[in-house]
């Protein structure tokens, strides 16, 4: 009998699904699954740091036409006076003089540098670290996480062509209660100049700052439903709501554009995602994860090791890391378990994964700099947040050994590779 072109098309990828994934895996099948991983990785890497490039190119040619921009920033304030949102510069007063804390009072010149730095360094490393957490924690939604980032980048640089607005700084700068421009400098910069090293000065609506904070929120939390994970993720666009409006770069008004913009690409990349699994060839592919933990702890000892060429604490870090892991293999069986199919439900996150993640994205903010450019104690301190973000990140291994212990029958009866009851818990 004679067979079709179709027929033998489906036989040969038949043949190759049984190869590559087979029921009982293979060291074949691993190597592929791994190399697999790595180019699906590498995929995503490349797509999202294009679409953020394009990003960037887009909004640093939108024309300078200032006085427009002026009036705009104008409209901006008026509507926030009639909506008694116009908080701006009462909130620089008070940052300005000082913070009480239980420790004592937090001088306004110490939070004006911590503001400043933090405004210069979060944006978009933030951003990264939450997407690469998703790629290794929650892998069924990170398509959906990027998508949501790609669409959000897209409409918030049509914002700034279609209504160019310029910062607060600019607008209610001068006068006794005047905003000053912690940033940048205020008058000493040249707006061309700007515009010419990539900079796009009259880019306040909506904050790309606050819409790459929330981001993170929805990336770490978006799938639990514990309080109190919800509670810390909040952190991060609240510090960075703080620290836009206290720097005098944004106004409240572009915080919650900023808001509109997320919920509307929410719901496109929820279409998009929908009509993704209505196409049959794209809803039975074949995915893989990575082993969470341990590709974290690698990224993280990897990153810190490259970022100091003079060899120090980041160093030392990097070595201790690699120590944490050789002590989490000697624990635990599945840290360098093979790839294996995603399934709905097979992951359940452990509050120590959260945590480990939230450490993860607050560390990303200057762990990686070169202590030779930027000398700030606050990089050592965010290299120690990896370090501890990798301590939350093994722990669930370690734990694993000793529900191991009253479940190896369990283990003993299941296939090769694929013990059911400890598997449930990766």
């Amino acid at each position: 009998m004679r067979m079709s072109a179709r027929s033998i098309v489906r036989a040969r990828t038949q043949t190759w699904r049984h190869l590559v994934a087979p029921p009982s895996p293979t060291r074949f099948s691993a190597l592929v699954a791994i190399l697999v991983t790595a180019a699906f990785a590498l995929v995503n890497a490349g797509i999202i740091i294009h679409a953020l490039n394009l990003y960037h190119a887009v909004a640093v040619r939108v024309p300078l036409n200032r006085e427009l921009a002026l009036a705009h920033g104008r409209q901006i304030v008026a509507l926030e006076q009639r909506l008694r949102l116009a908080v701006e510069p009462l909130v620089q007063q008070r940052l300005t003089q000082g913070v009480w804390t239980p420790l004592g009072l937090l001088p306004g010149a110490m939070i004006r540098r911590g503001l400043v730095w933090l405004y210069l360094n979060a944006m978009p490393a933030w951003l990264f670290a939450a997407l690469a957490w998703s790629y290794l924690y929650r892998p069924l939604y990170f398509a959906r996480l990027r998508d949501l980032t790609i669409i959000s980048a897209m409409l918030a640089v049509a914002c700034y062509w279609l209504f160019p607005a310029a910062p607060p700084r600019m607008v209610l700068a001068g006068g006794a209660g005047g905003l000053q421009d912690w940033a940048y400098g205020g008058a000493t910069l040249d707006l061309g100049v700007m515009h010419v090293v990539g900079f796009n000065p009259f880019a306040a609506f909506p904050s790309v700052h606050f819409l790459w904070s929330l981001i993170p929120a929805v990336c770490l939390a978006g799938g639990s439903r514990r309080a109190w994970v919800w509670l810390m993720v909040l952190c991060y666009p609240l510090a960075m709501g703080i620290t836009i409006i206290g720097t005098g770069n944004h106004y409240v008004l572009d915080c919650l554009g900023s808001v509109a913009i997320l919920a509307l690409s929410a719901a496109l990349a929820w279409a998009i995602d929908r009509a993704r699994q209505r196409v049959p060839r794209l809803r039975s592919r074949i995915r893989y994860e990575m082993p969470a933990a341990l590709s974290l702890c690698l990224i993280c000892s990897g990153i810190l090791a490259s970022a100091d060429a003079s060899g120090g604490l980041r160093h030392l870090l990097a070595v201790s890391i690699m120590l944490l892991i050789g002590l989490a293999t000697l624990r635990s069986n599945y840290l360098w378990y093979r790839r294996r199919r995603v399934e709905p439900g097979r992951q359940p996150l452990w509050a120590t994964d959260y945590l480990a993640g939230a450490l993860f994205i607050a560390g990303a903010t200057a762990a990686a700099h070169d202590p030779g450019q930027n000398a700030s104690p606050m990089s050592g301190a965010c290299a120690l947040l990896w370090l501890l973000a990798c301590l939350c990140a093994l722990r669930r291994h370690i734990q694993v050994q000793r529900r191991a212990a009253s479940t190896s029958t369990a283990v003993a009866a299941s296939p090769p590779g694929f013990p059911p009851a400890v598997s449930r818990q990766l």
